[in-house]
Parts: structure tokens; C-alpha cells; sequence
């Protein structure tokens, strides 16, 4: 796996501003089930809803361990290795 480094997951504000993104698109999700009905959003969008929440929580651990275990590299360095062997 390939870490840009435009990519913006290097410190803890990066990660909190993925969290801060997911969250907000979690909240809207909320809200339109709210306005449909539990029942009426049906079980997929239901289903969506609670692995969202999962991942809201999880967002930042996850990027705390591509930072620590990915390097960025930039797409020059990739570009000089040679596959042809």
C-alpha cells in the first residue's frame, strides 16, 4: 500500500478531520432515516447506518496505524522501479 503525501493522515489533527468528515456523513444518514422512519429506510440502509457508526469510532485507530506503519512515497521514487525482471 501506497501513502501520498498529500494524503493527511500523518498526525492526530489529520485523523481527527477524517473523523470529523465521517461523523458529519453519519449524521446526515441519521437524520434521513429520522425523517423517513426506521422502518420505511429499509434494512440495507439500516445496516449501512451501523457499520458507519463502527467505522466513525475506528477512523482514527485506523489511520494511527497507516501512519505508523506506512511511509509516504512519492510517485517519482515508484516510478524508477523496474518490474521487468
Amino acid at each position: 500500500m501506497i501513502v501520498l503525501p498529500d494524503a493527511k493522515v500523518r498526525t492526530p489533527d489529520d485523523w481527527l478531520d477524517h473523523v470529523e468528515y465521517w461523523q458529519a456523513e453519519y449524521d446526515h444518514l441519521v437524520k434521513r432515516v429520522e425523517r423517513v422512519g426506521i422502518g420505511n429506510a429499509g434494512e440495507e440502509v439500516v445496516r449501512r447506518l451501523f457499520a458507519m457508526q463502527g467505522f466513525v469510532s475506528k477512523t482514527s485507530d485506523i489511520l494511527a496505524l497507516v501512519a505508523d506503519t506506512l511511509q509516504p512515497r512519492l510517485i517519482d521514487a515508484i516510478e524508477e522501479l523496474s518490474f521487468d525482471d
